[in-house]
């Protein structure tokens, strides 16, 4: 999904202002969702592991999933 959506953006970069600017706020949107989507996931890793006695698994995990997302190395 995610290489149709760079061909689909690289595409449509290549016109007017217009659809650069049409093609930044479809990204925009789709980054929201995602962050948002990771976020909750977070939340839910976190309580399943805590529920099964892993605090500190789960405090580990914590910021992961987003650091991961946005491309950072967790050492």
């Amino acid at each position: 999904m995610l290489r149709e959506l760079e061909a689909r953006a690289t595409a449509l970069m290549s016109g007017d202002g217009r659809s650069r600017r049409r093609v930044a706020r479809r990204l925009e949107s789709f980054l929201s969702r995602s962050r948002k989507a990771i976020t909750n996931l977070e939340a839910e890793v976190t309580k399943v592991l805590r529920r099964l006695g892993l605090r500190s698994r789960a405090d580990e995990w914590t910021g992961v999933a987003f650091a991961v997302f946005l491309g950072v190395t967790v050492a």
